[in-house]
């Protein structure tokens, strides 16, 4: 009788299969870790520069009421902002904030509302 050594051509094939499937699962969850990383990041910063712009209008008093927009510059190319401003009776002035990034294919949106102390120059006029 002749012993066996080493394995058949069949157990060769099953095991460089399963091999391959087990990269290929690797290689997705990778990829799609890599995919939500950059989406978080693209989030954080658009909070970020979302939060910029809220200062920025907090310290202005002369931004009328009503829409607003600009862009970041080459601080962040790829993002504008826009903000609806309106005040309240209470001396509040509201601000929806949506700051967007283009590109990609894809748009992204990141969108907050600040209240902040602080008159419009048309409230102002108005009360005098």
């Amino acid at each position: 009788m002749k012993s066996k050594k080493g394995f058949s051509m069949l157990e060769m094939i099953v095991a460089a299969a399963l091999l391959a499937t087990g990269i290929a699962a690797a290689l997705k969850v990778f990829s799609s870790g890599l995919v939500s990383v950059r989406l978080a990041e693209d989030y954080s910063r658009a909070a970020i520069l979302a939060h910029q712009v809220a200062s920025d209008l907090e310290r202005r008093s002369d931004i009328e009421d009503g829409p607003v927009s600009g862009d970041f510059g080459d601080n962040a190319p790829d993002y504008s902002w826009n903000a609806d401003l309106s005040t309240h009776t209470i001396g509040l002035r509201r601000a929806e904030i949506s700051v967007e990034k283009r590109g990609q294919g894809r748009h992204q949106a990141y969108e907050m509302v600040i209240c902040f102390a602080g008159s419009s120059r048309t409230a102002e006029a108005d009360s005098q």
